[in-house]
């Protein structure tokens, strides 16, 4: 057999080896046990649901969607926002008057005043990434500004809420081209991290995270979880003076994690 077809053997035998390990981390294979008493049901139709969020003072929950599937077969069709009544059972699509590009990513809210609910969306378009920030109101969002910093937040993924305007999100790759990227998941290196943003600038906050994720804070407000699906972990972070993150722990999960949030009994919950 020639040097060059082992050669050729070898390298497809180790690609295979690194696609296999990835979908294995991030939880393909796993056999999933209950040990809870919750059930799961559906609610209703969404394509492609990403995060969701619960507005705790209505019982409404906001769903990210985007159709990802006919986006990969050349059709560009907006996403939307979904919002459901958990004490009506209501699933609807909302009303939007955002005139741009819109696939929705992570999201969150923040209650301003006592009517006053503000949306934050990471939203992937075409010509860059960008919070998108909202007015809801009743089932309608209202469009108020477009946040971007393209050298910093090229390839964001969730979001946490502090104040208006003030918050965290995840940038889930350290590298901006495609092959760089793919590097970075099948080689599953720590380059990706958090950024906050203080209403004018962004700034790098926490680095050397697999695959910054999902990202929330925790009810008393002191602390940043970070979901780190390649690491398969949850970071904590504790909020210093100035918004600086100094490292606490990692949450062992022995799998991918993602889309982490906390209930109104203080229990941190994530999709596995």
């Amino acid at each position: 057999m020639k040097k060059s077809t082992i050669l050729l053997i070898a390298v497809i035998l180790i690609i295979v080896i690194f696609v296999v390990k990835t979908l294995y981390d991030a939880g393909e294979f796993k056999t999933i046990t209950s040990y809870s008493n919750y059930s799961c049901k559906p609610v209703g139709s969404i394509p492609g649901p990403e995060d969701i969020v619960i507005d705790y003072t209505t019982g409404i929950a906001y769903i990210s969607s985007d159709d990802r599937r006919a986006f990969a077969r050349g059709q560009n069709i907006n996403g939307a926002i979904y919002s459901y009544n958990t004490k009506t059972k209501a699933l609807s699509k909302m009303k939007s008057d955002f005139p741009f590009e819109f696939h929705p990513h992570g999201i969150d809210i923040i209650a301003i005043q006592k009517d006053k609910l503000l949306l934050y969306v990471v939203n992937h378009r075409s010509n860059g990434h960008f919070i998108e920030k909202f007015l809801i109101k009743g089932n309608t969002l209202k469009y108020i500004k477009s946040i971007e910093d393209q050298n910093l937040m090229f390839s964001p993924n969730d979001c946490a809420m502090i104040a208006e305007d003030i918050f965290y999100v995840t940038n889930d790759h350290g590298n901006k081209s495609s092959l760089g990227k793919t590097l970075e998941d099948y080689l599953q290196l720590a380059n990706s991290y958090v950024l906050f943003y203080d209403g004018k600038n962004f700034e790098i906050k926490a680095e050397g995270i697999r695959y910054a994720n999902g990202v929330t804070l925790s009810p008393d407000r002191s602390k940043l979880f970070v979901a780190s699906p390649v690491g398969k972990c949850i970071k904590a972070y504790k909020i210093e003076e100035g918004y600086k993150l100094t490292f606490l722990y990692d949450i062992q999960c022995d799998t991918g994690v993602d889309n982490i949030t906390f209930d109104r009994q203080g229990a941190l919950w994530a999709g596995c």
